[in-house]
């Protein structure tokens, strides 16, 4: 079940109770959503939670802003599955690890996944980020094959490769909502 309640009078946000233990902001296709543990007295966890909710809603309008300015590549889908599997072989070179089998899908998630058996999984969607961000994520996974979580030895293996991660994933982010629709191109 879900509703919509009014955190001041220019944000309105959709309420969703799931499983879980932390609220946490999800941005899809221009509605923010904020999700609550089940149970949760909505406006209990709002008033709580208040100031990172705006701090998340003004870096979410930023976002909006810069990717009006940006635009999305146009590359064919066996160019980008060829251009993943030539940089995944290039990079597990470089770090001395190897990979099982790389798969393609549409994920509303996530750019890309590593699992623990060695399969890489690239969202279809990745097709249309410039190759500079596509070779980050994909030196991510490959990175994930060293060290699966996301600790000081992993960004330290990130950032030696590339030190301007943080503005990577930033720009990531940007990409994500204009891909997924919640940044309209002028």
């Amino acid at each position: 079940m879900s509703h919509h309640i009014h955190i001041n009078p220019d944000y309105n946000y959709r309420v969703e109770f799931r499983r879980i233990n932390n609220p946490s902001l999800e941005f899809n296709s221009g509605q923010m959503t904020i999700v609550l543990p089940k149970g949760a007295k909505p406006d209990d966890v709002i008033q709580k939670y208040k100031s990172w909710i705006e701090q998340v809603h003004s870096s979410i309008q930023c976002a909006l802003e810069v990717a009006k300015k940006m635009n999305l590549e146009n590359r064919a889908q066996p160019q980008f599955r060829q251009l993943v599997w030539q940089l995944a072989e290039k990079y597990s070179v470089e770090l001395g690890v190897n990979f099982y089998k790389i798969y393609f899908k549409k994920m509303d998630k996530k750019w890309a996944s590593c699992g623990t058996d060695g399969n890489l999984t690239f969202n279809t969607l990745m097709k249309r980020l410039p190759e500079n961000l596509i070779e980050y994520v994909v030196f991510h996974e490959i990175t994930h094959r060293k060290e699966m979580n996301h600790g000081k030895y992993f960004w330290r293996i990130v950032s030696n490769k590339y030190p301007a991660h943080k503005r990577m994933e930033m720009n990531l982010f940007v990409y994500w909502l204009l891909v997924k629709g919640g940044a309209s191109q002028d």
